[in-house]
């Protein structure tokens, strides 16, 4: 039985000087990758493993966006190659990131291993997310995330992006009751057309 909230935990970017004592950097450069040290594992997650929600701090808040996140390479610390991040083991990982996030450039870069975890990163359907709790922002930021990502898909023209953010817009002001209470903003689909589509 798989268990519940799995996540990864980050510490922070690995320092060059110690990649370049355990394998050849320059091998692995590539535009949105880090190298990553990664605190004991509660699942084994196989390479190009997917992650699509961050947490952050002791209370594993969830941060206001969709990820992009894929699990590229994984070395122990001798810089053996893994197939795989093995169950409860700490590893140097690096993760591909569309686009690379502000927070993770962010994460203090260490030497070794550190006693705090500074992020997660889960997949949501590996989580439980308490939904009364989520802020209002993280709804208004996951919804506005999903508009943008469904509307700027290559086979969808104009005309269909319209007809469906109508629609999501006729679903948002028909639960307004509900969606008060989770997004900020109830016309943000309006303003989501007249910002990306230049419809007013």
């Amino acid at each position: 039985m798989m268990p519940e909230n799995k996540f990864l935990q980050i510490q922070g970017i690995v320092d060059n000087d110690v990649l370049r004592t355990l394998i050849n950097i320059e091998k692995y450069a590539m535009q949105n990758t880090l190298w990553l040290f990664v605190d004991y594992s509660p699942v084994e997650y196989k390479l190009k493993a997917k992650f699509d929600i961050i947490l952050a701090g002791e209370k594993k808040s969830m941060m206001p966006k969709i990820y992009n996140i894929k699990l590229l390479d994984v070395i122990e610390q001798t810089g053996k190659k893994l197939r795989s991040i093995p169950v409860g083991y700490k590893t140097i990982c690096r993760f591909e990131f569309k686009p690379l996030p502000d927070t993770i450039q962010e994460l203090p870069i260490l030497k070794w291993w550190a006693p705090i975890c500074q992020l997660k990163f889960a997949h949501h359907e590996d989580i439980v997310i308490d939904s009364p709790n989520v802020s209002r922002d993280v709804y208004t930021e996951v919804i506005n995330d999903f508009i943008s990502f469904s509307i700027n898909t290559p086979s969808i023209n104009k005309r269909k992006a319209i007809d469906f953010l109508d629609t999501v817009s006729q679903i948002i002001h028909a639960n307004s009751l509900e969606m008060k209470n989770k997004i900020t903003n109830p016309n943000l689909v309006e303003e989501f057309k007249k910002r990306e589509l230049h419809i007013g």
